[in-house]
């Protein structure tokens, strides 16, 4: 009970904290973060694999289809430069075409 009450009270930046621990530092970590982890695992985020303009048809997707807020335009830059530049399209084996994109392990 206490491991709750403890986990409710704590400050939003301990959580993005605790849930951006496993992703690579830069600008932008936090914002993705914040913006993805109240609907996704981050896993589910880091294993996409998307090239830049992929990234930015999703977020886009999201707003349209999954009430996903729409950001600031200065906001949206940050996530869409964490996320192509980290877990952007790679090239090689394990890689698939899906209606959704290219996926890369």
């Amino acid at each position: 009970m206490a491991f709750l009450l403890g986990a409710a009270l704590a400050a939003p930046s301990d959580v993005v904290r605790a849930q951006g621990d496993e992703l690579p530092p830069g600008p932008g970590r936090d914002e993705v973060v914040a913006w993805c982890s109240g609907c996704h695992s981050m896993a589910l985020v880091t294993q996409q694999g998307m090239s830049r303009t992929r990234w930015d048809e999703t977020i886009d997707w999201m707003i349209e289809n999954q009430n996903m807020p729409v950001p600031e335009p200065q906001e949206r830059e940050l996530l869409l430069d964490y996320l192509a530049g980290n877990f952007g399209e790679t090239r090689g084996e394990g890689c698939v075409d899906t209606p959704w994109g290219r996926r890369c392990p």
